[in-house]
């Protein structure tokens, strides 16, 4: 519904494979973003074996914490 109409509806070129609208663009950046940080918090969040740094670094909000 979102490619339809309104200002999500414009369509951008991209070359010899096609056109894609604005809305399709944006659901496959969100759609992207989600797998990149579910691929990057899996192993703190999982239980895998990481370094300590690493969970460190996962840590956004002082409240976070993997122990």
């Amino acid at each position: 519904q979102l490619d339809r109409a309104g200002p999500l509806s414009r369509r951008l070129p991209l070359g010899p494979v096609g056109q894609v609208s604005l809305a399709q663009l944006f659901l496959i950046v969100v759609t992207a973003a989600c797998l990149g940080l579910f691929l990057l918090y899996f192993p703190a969040i999982s239980g895998a074996p990481t370094t300590r740094a690493y969970a460190n670094a996962l840590e956004l909000f002082p409240t976070w914490y993997f122990a």
